[in-house]
């Protein structure tokens, strides 16, 4: 994921995750659910985005916001994934650190 984000545009962001169950890695995460937020490094939070899988044998997923983000808050901000498995057991993928910036070009 980018470590930087321009307010105003689209935030759609796909890849690979790693996740790690009682300290194993899960390999194929069928069957899981996930969740993802993004808060500013004070707690607030920014936006709830909208998680899918792409490919869930592959861990390939999808993260987006479905509305503007031009109002998000500038300055860093903290984005993790939340995962549950069949089983019940919960999960995050690491947090990762962007700065939400505004472009140099406007309409």
């Amino acid at each position: 994921m980018a470590t930087q984000f321009v307010r105003g545009n689209t935030f759609d962001y796909s890849g690979v995750i790693d996740v790690t169950d009682d300290g194993v890695a899960v390999e194929d995460l069928t069957g899981w659910t996930g969740a993802c937020q993004i808060r500013t490094v004070r707690g607030t939070l920014i936006a709830t985005l909208t998680f899918a899988w792409l490919d869930a044998a592959a861990r390939l997923c999808r993260v987006r916001s479905t509305s503007s983000t031009a109002a998000w808050e500038l300055g860093r901000a903290l984005i993790d994934i939340r995962l549950t498995s069949p089983a019940g057991d919960v999960v995050s993928t690491d947090t990762t650190a962007i700065t939400i910036a505004d472009g140099a070009t406007r309409a």
